[in-house]
């Protein structure tokens, strides 16, 4: 498939027709201005935007290059500057943050549907390469995306020499950037090195990595369908601060659902990768599966619970509450329902909902609130004060249902934590006059 029919295959595809409202980015090398050559041929509405970094003895040539040819061509021209001399560090990460960052703005102040770039097959195997040097997971493997947001790469299953036949056919006038041949940048070395020296062991170094990178493209979407089908189906709940998901199912998948199921949820834009430091420790963390151990990333706080693994929000804290509750008086919210009264004889009916307690030092209030961390109580059937904390601890309590604890108190003194165990010097006994019933409810 020649050069014009592979483009044209790839617009059809993605629906870009000459409708769209398209922004070209071009440097004035040879990848960028044959593609705008081959859209100012196929009639193509669209406009140029070239970005000068300052940064080589060529730049303000390549700049009049591509005006000239805007120009030539009757082709809308945006011209943006970088400003290099503030950049010593990362510079070509940091180049192309703010490329992109330029391309997108311009984007949406003018409206163009589409960003194109220049990127061709060449530039995806030097992409796989610096990504497999550099450790990255499966989903970075796969090197560049046709399409993203609103950029797309039309020319990226289209080989270099390709795009050199095709300037040498329609007598393309370009400017080689001279900083591709620096090799203290990562990617040339790769380019003018590393695949030279395969060209060398092999004359078609493209068919292994088309067929690695369907491979890659097979393996993740089997990751993705185990992903999709987990977060649908798989007691999958929602808090507004934090989300829950069934243990032994999630830490009964393979690592990498696990990890792709992790990195779904703390990300909102699907190219928020982990960094290898992160893929490594979360690895080492779910393996171990040590109930109560937490993990922190991106700002949340991964926790293996007893039943449950909890994803936390930075914006979580546990819920300050307070109530004072009168004789007979219900208190009733979206979290709870609570009542108490003296309860006439000792034909009592226990339920999950309900406990009876000594009430002879109980008289017209009782307060119930969020737990302390300095609270202690004597646990019904026990001879020791234990904290609020430890008592919890002991007894395997979820962290939301932790989060929505509360304990009953007469004054200072815990009568009981709600639903959970009552202090055991308000325990009834023979001896007892005076009997309370505490109903509560949790929702």
């Amino acid at each position: 498939m020649a050069f014009e029919e592979k483009i044209l295959k790839n617009l059809v595809d993605f629906k870009i027709d000459r409708s769209s409202k398209i922004l070209v980015a071009v440097s004035g090398g040879i990848d960028s201005l044959c593609l705008a050559h081959y859209l100012v041929n196929q009639n193509y509405n669209f406009s140029v935007c070239h970005i000068n970094h300052k940064y080589h003895v060529l730049a303000d040539e390549m700049e009049k290059l591509v005006s000239n040819f805007c120009k030539e061509h009757s082709i809308p021209f945006l011209i943006s500057y970088i400003n290099s001399e503030k950049i010593d560090s990362n510079i070509e990460s940091v180049f192309r943050e703010k490329r992109y960052d330029i391309l997108n703005n311009l984007a949406d102040e003018h409206s163009f549907d589409h960003i194109f770039t220049g990127h061709h097959y060449n530039d995806q195997i030097e992409t796989f390469l610096f990504r497999f040097f550099s450790s990255s997971g499966l989903n970075h493997l796969f090197g560049l995306k046709k399409q993203f947001n609103k950029v797309f790469r039309p020319m990226i299953n289209i080989y270099k020499e390709e795009i050199i036949n095709y300037a040498r056919n329609h007598s393309i006038e370009y400017i080689d950037d001279p900083t591709n041949l620096d090799l203290k940048f990562s990617r040339n070395f790769i380019r003018n090195v590393v695949v030279k020296d395969l060209n060398k062991i092999s004359s078609n170094i493209y068919t292994p990595f088309e067929n690695f990178e369907e491979r890659i493209r097979e393996s993740n979407e089997v990751i993705n369908h185990s992903t999709d089908y987990f977060l649908q189906k798989n007691n999958l709940s929602k808090d507004s601060t934090f989300l829950k998901f069934g243990k032994s199912s999630f830490l009964n998948l393979p690592i990498l659902i696990q990890l792709n199921i992790v990195n779904r949820i703390l990300n909102s834009k699907e190219t928020n990768y982990f960094t290898k430091n992160d893929f490594s420790e979360l690895k080492s963390f779910f393996n171990k599966k040590i109930t109560s151990s937490e993990y922190e990333i991106m700002g949340h706080k991964i926790l293996i619970d007893y039943e449950h693994i909890f994803i936390i929000n930075p914006t979580f804290s546990f819920q300050e509450r307070f109530y004072i509750a009168e004789k007979g008086e219900k208190i009733d919210n979206s979290s709870f329902s609570f009542q108490w009264n003296f309860s006439p004889n000792k034909n009592l009916q226990f339920s999950k909902n309900t406990e009876f307690i000594d009430g002879k030092h109980i008289e017209k209030t009782l307060v119930i609130r969020s737990p302390k961390k300095s609270d202690q109580f004597q646990p019904l059937g026990s001879k020791n004060y234990k904290s609020i904390d430890q008592f919890q601890k002991d007894n395997k309590i979820s962290f939301d249902k932790k989060n929505n604890s509360l304990v009953i108190c007469n004054n200072d003194k815990i009568i009981c934590l709600a639903g959970q165990r009552i202090d055991d010097s308000f325990k009834i006994t023979d001896s007892s006059k005076r009997v309370v019933k505490l109903s509560y409810i949790m929702k």
